[in-house]
């Protein structure tokens, strides 16, 4: 058979719209607000539980963290491998996750076994038991796992980042520590978090895949009886952020075979103008395998085997984020290429075929976030929590399509100022 070689590269094709199908709210019989996305062409569900349950809400270190954990870990009726056993039958899963702002439950199961999962799901939503065998259990694994990461040269530069750009007693900044998890009062307080803020106003459903009118009738008939929490709990959280005055951070751990840089500036989040433009900018400086930061670290200097920066957006700020691990001697050399990188940003305008090229990349992964029904649940997740409106990603899209090299050296002169960046090194001195 003979070879065929291309010589001609492929017509390349561009996209104007992005194909974002609106959800179908409904507000189930005790006011819980239900999104359905009916999409994907598989026979199942993801259904999101979604509590105002977060770290920002706790009294004591680790204590949000632990109390959705332990969810799946026993109930009145079943015990943790029972509950395993019960999920398994169905070839259904079940996950416990959160985050700052939000503790979430999320089942994931055929639709022909959506009744007895689901009813299984509402047993551990009503009935946690929080047994202390298993919660001992957990605590002594997460224990030993903090030993480990707290000898990583990048989890002491990651900790200490975010305490010095938000504050130590920001939520964003906040730490545990390793006398956290001797606290005997952690276990008896989970109940008492959960009382608070795991209550069916402070809740929100997200499902998405086949979504039949079954599953909206078992969650009106099973969240409108038994004997749910009514908690309407209300806190003042504070958000000020309090930076550190020092700008420039050094750990030392003299046996570290490499230093991990952390660097970070406040930006804006997801709800600014400024973040779609901004998402551009960070791409090109190091937020793919082929940005300036990869080309001058790595391929140019061979002082790391990565480097990368990200847009970080939470809830109430968002910041830039840049990382790499670099052999010990490196890192000055390191931080000097990294900062030279971001003068290039400020006073010379990216050429329009890099630009070009970046663009491309990035709206072509952004049409990943809607392929299939789960990511477009996740899309719709963002949209809810972050009160944004249905027309948000097609706006994303066509901002970052029309963005200028002007308008990037408007945005690095504006957040990539040198007196708002902050760096931390950890490892051995040089």
């Amino acid at each position: 058979m003979q070879q065929v070689i291309r010589t001609i590269p492929p017509e390349f094709r561009t996209f104007k719209t992005i194909d974002f199908p609106e959800s179908q709210k409904y507000i189930l019989n005790n006011n819980v607000p239900l999104y359905a996305v009916d999409a994907g062409t598989q026979d199942l569900v993801k259904i999101d539980f979604i509590f105002d349950a977060g770290n920002c809400y706790q009294s004591m270190s680790l204590q949000a963290g632990y109390t959705g954990s332990m969810l799946t870990e026993g109930t009145a009726k079943y015990t943790a491998s029972q509950i395993a056993e019960k999920f398994d039958f169905y070839g259904a899963y079940a996950i416990a996750d959160g985050d700052k702002h939000f503790g979430m439950l999320t089942l994931y199961t055929l639709n022909k076994f959506l009744e007895p999962t689901l009813e299984l799901i509402f047993e551990i939503l009503q009935n946690p038991s929080f047994p202390k065998k298993e919660f001992d259990t957990m605590v002594q694994k997460r224990r030993q796992s903090f030993i480990v990461e707290m000898s990583k040269v990048e989890e002491m530069a990651r900790r200490k980042l975010k305490e010095i750009l938000f504050g130590a007693k920001h939520p964003y900044g906040e730490n545990s520590n390793l006398e956290d998890f001797d606290n005997t009062e952690l276990h008896s307080s989970l109940q008492t978090f959960f009382k608070k803020n795991y209550s069916l106003p402070r809740c929100k459903i997200i499902a998405s895949g086949k979504i039949s009118p079954k599953m909206v009738d078992l969650l009106n008939v099973h969240l409108s009886g038994g004997d749910w929490n009514m908690s309407n709990y209300k806190s003042e959280i504070n958000f000020d952020i309090h930076p550190d005055t020092q700008r420039h951070h050094f750990i030392e751990k003299p046996d570290a075979m490499q230093s991990a840089i952390r660097m970070g500036c406040m930006a804006v989040n997801r709800m600014h103008p400024d973040y779609f433009g901004l998402q551009v900018l960070n791409t090109i400086l190091g937020g793919y395998f082929g940005s300036r930061l990869m080309a001058n670290i790595r391929e140019d200097k061979g002082f790391t085997y990565g480097i990368d920066s990200s847009l970080i957006s939470k809830k109430e700020a968002g910041y830039i984020l840049i990382s790499t691990n670099v052999g010990t001697q490196y890192y000055s050399d390191a931080l000097i290429e990294i900062y030279k990188e971001i003068d290039l940003l400020r006073n010379e305008p990216v050429a329009e075929d890099e630009l070009t090229l970046v663009k491309n990349y990035f709206l072509a992964d952004m049409l990943r976030w809607f392929d299939g029904a789960i990511p477009l649940g996740e899309r719709q997740r963002t949209i809810i929590e972050n009160g944004l409106d249905h027309n948000y990603y097609q706006r994303y899209f066509d901002e970052v399509k029309n963005t200028s090299s002007e308008r990037l050296m408007e945005l690095a002169n504006k957040y990539l100022q040198y007196d708002s960046i902050y760096e931390v090194v950890a490892g051995g001195k040089a």
